[in-house]
């Protein structure tokens, strides 16, 4: 999701440079670019999470569900992280 969102930011400054392409005004496109992200994953399996970091190694159990996934398998800190449901213009 978080490279999701980068790359329709990204797209969305190429529509404005070409949508700006007939205007006076030449809109210059700025890019978001993702830092590098060592491998890592969070996996949810019934009732217990998995998880593995190379600075921490694996780990297992209810209380790693719950510190990657809570109680909706991630949707409210992916909604936050993205800031869904804001004002786009107070973003």
């Amino acid at each position: 999701m978080h490279e999701g969102r980068f790359a329709g930011l990204n797209i969305h400054q190429l529509m404005l440079q070409e949508l700006s392409s007939l205007s006076e005004k030449k809109h210059v496109p700025e890019f978001q670019e993702l830092a590098e992200i060592a491998p890592m994953i969070g996996l949810a399996v019934g009732r217990k999470g998995l998880s593995y970091g190379p600075d921490v190694g694996m780990a297992s159990g209810e209380d790693v569900l719950k510190l990657f996934f809570e109680d909706d398998l991630g949707f409210r800190i992916v909604w936050d992280y993205l800031r869904l449901g804001k004002d786009p213009v107070k973003v």
